[in-house]
């Protein structure tokens, strides 16, 4: 697969990890082939408790660690993936955060009353566009289109150069515009 650079750091920071503590906690590991289920388990209760991170930071340091060992085993290096075995943790289904209508109702008010163009412009894109804040950040004058009684602005995803685009509605198009005057 072709993984954008900074999915490889990742990836090579989190086998570092991996492998600088089972140094530490395994005497003779040698070779992939010695690291155990097991091992892959006490590594996973370990980093649920260092620095308390979230199930999902523990889950990607399990997802990492599969596709190291499924890389080992079909090169060859191991026989079995002693990641296979090994579940995620749950994670408890949060949904993501968002403004309930009373809490727009008073941010649009504000900026109504106070604020900028560039305010209204943030505000309505991310009511009524249903972008993030990363990718309202990412977002290049380029990536954005209008016309008359339509427009749309392309999101760039960042994983493997994917992108979508996603239609304005007339609120949102005409901060844009009243923006980019």
């Amino acid at each position: 697969p072709d993984f954008a650079q900074v999915t490889i750091q990742g990836y090579i920071w989190e086998i570092n990890k991996f492998l600088g503590w089972l140094s530490q906690n395994r005497l003779n590991i040698s070779d992939l082939s010695k690291v155990s289920t097991l091992d892959i388990l006490e590594y996973r209760k370990y980093s649920r408790f260092e620095k308390s991170p979230q199930p999902k930071t523990v889950n990607r340091k399990i997802a990492t660690l599969r596709r190291f060992f499924s890389w080992a085993e079909s090169s060859n290096f191991i026989e079995a993936s002693p990641v296979r075995a090994v579940r995620f943790l749950d994670r408890n289904a949060t949904s993501p955060r968002y403004l309930s209508e009373g809490q727009y109702a008073l941010i649009s008010d504000a900026v109504t009353r106070t604020g900028t163009a560039r305010d209204k412009a943030i505000i309505h894109t991310l009511r009524y566009v249903g972008l993030s804040v990363n990718e309202l950040k990412r977002l290049q004058l380029n990536d954005i289109e209008i016309k008359a009684d339509k427009g749309s602005v392309i999101i760039h995803s960042g994983r493997r150069s994917l992108h979508r685009d996603v239609p304005l509605n007339s609120v949102a198009r005409k901060a844009l515009q009243d923006y980019l005057k």
